[in-house]
């Protein structure tokens, strides 16, 4: 169970008494300024709010900005709303269970969240996994992503020497023949000189990267 299931669920184990006092709030809540206050003040209020609050864009921001995890509780409307739910994203990333899949699948969000943590490209769509643009963001982001990249990217050179440049230890995820390539090797041991530990021996022997 992910940090944020983990979260929702403690949430709805509250007490017979914390539920009736919220069942109070929610039948307080009859204005979108009142409800907007409440979960400004305290997030977990929107996990009881009424249908109407779930999928109001403003209230659910402010939720999510205090507690990624709270995306969970949203309405399904608001789920495709790419400014809520990368506000989520960024405010705890592990939020990304929540989003649908067809967010996952649009390219200009895709972007955007893999610029927020490299890591969420495991979750973008497959085609977007062999999307350049997109594969090179997330690994300028966090050099481990590129093992959920297409394996063909692996040896796209524009895909390498970006990542390279960025981090030369991203210079043992690639494959070959880029590995060997002179001008590669060289990028990434520029970046880091520990690159050098993952240069072919008989690279070594024919490459100046001093």
């Amino acid at each position: 169970m992910s940090s944020c299931q983990t979260t929702i669920a403690s949430l709805r184990a509250l007490t017979k008494q914390q539920q009736s006092l919220r069942s109070a709030w929610c039948g307080d809540c009859r204005s979108r300024e009142t409800g907007l206050k409440k979960v400004q003040k305290d997030w977990s209020w929107l996990c009881d709010a009424p249908r109407w609050v779930r999928n109001d864009p403003e209230i659910v921001l402010a939720a999510v900005q205090q507690n990624g995890c709270v995306l969970g509780e949203a309405g399904d409307e608001i789920l495709l709303s790419q400014k809520v739910v990368l506000a989520a994203l960024e405010q705890n990333a592990t939020a990304s269970g929540f989003v649908p899949a067809e967010l996952w699948a649009n390219r200009e969000f895709a972007l955007a969240a893999v610029q927020i943590n490299g890591m969420l490209l495991l979750s973008v769509s497959q085609e977007l996994k062999a999307d350049p643009a997109v594969v090179i963001c997330a690994v300028q982001q966090n050099m481990k992503a590129v093992r959920w990249a297409d394996p063909e990217l692996r040896t796209n050179r524009e895909v390498v020497l970006a990542a390279v440049f960025k981090n030369g230890l991203m210079l043992q995820w690639v494959g070959e023949p880029l590995r060997s390539d002179p001008e590669i090797v060289a990028a990434a041991v520029h970046q880091n000189r520990e690159a050098l530990r993952f240069v072919p021996k008989e690279v070594l022997d024919t490459l100046d990267v001093t």
